[in-house]
């Protein structure tokens, strides 16, 4: 008789199975991957932040900012996705960071 590997539950149905219910089979893979994914977790988290950050600056018509500016709305400048033509992208949306300071805030066109 088999046990489930999540809740220890008898296992009834096939021979081999490990997983009493699909519940278990998910809690049991998303507990085993969550230590392991940690650290790519924590960077999507703050690549997300970033980009939310710089669409709302486009949203409200603020294409132009200072660091500060940026800074203070949470933004991470360590968080980026790509550098393209000394343009620091955080996925579709980037700046470019001018010799005065000034922050220019762009959304890169997609080409269908």
């Amino acid at each position: 008789m088999n046990y489930c590997l999540e809740c220890g539950k008898k296992i009834l149905g096939r021979s081999d199975k490990k997983f009493c219910s699909d519940i278990c089979r998910t809690n049991y893979n998303n507990r085993k991957y969550r230590k392991k994914n940690s650290y790519i977790y924590s960077i999507n988290k703050k690549l997300k932040k970033n980009h939310s950050i710089l669409n709302e600056f486009i949203n409200n018509n603020n294409k132009r900012c200072t660091y500060t500016d940026l800074y203070s709305a949470g933004f991470d400048f360590n968080y980026f996705t790509s550098i393209l033509n000394n343009k620091i992208m955080c996925y579709n949306l980037g700046y470019t960071i001018s010799r005065k300071g000034i922050i220019n805030i762009f959304a890169k066109i997609e080409k269908e």
